[in-house]
């Protein structure tokens, strides 16, 4: 089976290295297709990775959002890197859309499904985020904070865009430590195993002997 084959919604098994060379299987969303180029699938993280702040401003190329986000891909297997696709994503830069290219991302406003950052549509909206609710995450059990990677408007120039706990957009200063939720894109060709674990979630074959 394809993974674009699956509904959204559907979780993909990732396993993400943890301190000791041991990996962790952890659930990735199907969260869009085609939003990035035609034959694209979008996963991102079903919970909270960690807690960061976003950077000293709300830039977010080189801000230590950013920078985790390059730590998690650095986690992943060499074989989900190899799959893993480079995408552009646009960011309103505080005059217009500026792009930066990523492997693994924060989603920004746009993506999230909260619209367009001062009239800069930053990307597409992934289907999965159909309201507050879709937007809540967890860490360590309970609902958590978690950053996007969109600053405000230049009235606001010290603030950037974030979730809050009760699933509604909302800003806050970088210097505040957030959740880490990441994001990436890889192949909808890409083989999965055609029977679900336990739990209903699936695993890609290239990753089918990584195991907790």
């Amino acid at each position: 089976m394809k993974l674009g084959e699956l509904p959204f919604g559907s979780n993909i098994k990732i396993p993400e290295r943890r301190e000791g060379g041991t990996y962790e299987l952890t659930d990735y969303t199907l969260g869009c297709l085609n939003n990035f180029d035609v034959g694209t699938a979008g996963l991102i993280r079903e919970e909270v990775h960690s807690l960061c702040r976003f950077g000293d401003s709300t830039e977010y190329a080189g801000s230590d959002l950013d920078k985790r986000m390059t730590e998690i891909y650095n986690s992943y297997p060499d074989e989900l890197k190899e799959l893993i696709i480079p995408s552009t994503i646009p960011l309103y830069n505080g005059s217009g859309a500026e792009n930066i290219t990523r492997k693994v991302f924060a989603p920004t406003l746009t993506m999230a499904g909260c619209g367009d950052n001062e009239e800069v549509s930053e990307g597409l909206t992934w289907p999965i985020f159909t309201g507050r609710n879709s937007h809540k995450k967890t860490f360590d059990g309970s609902t958590a904070y978690w950053w996007l990677s969109s600053r405000r408007s230049s009235d606001y120039a010290c603030y950037a865009w974030g979730v809050s706990t009760v699933g509604s957009s909302s800003y806050y200063g970088p210097s505040f430590s957030l959740g880490v939720v990441p994001a990436f894109v890889i192949p909808q060709s890409a083989q999965i195993d055609d029977t679900p674990d336990n739990d209903g979630s699936y695993r890609l074959t290239v990753l089918q002997n990584y195991h907790s």
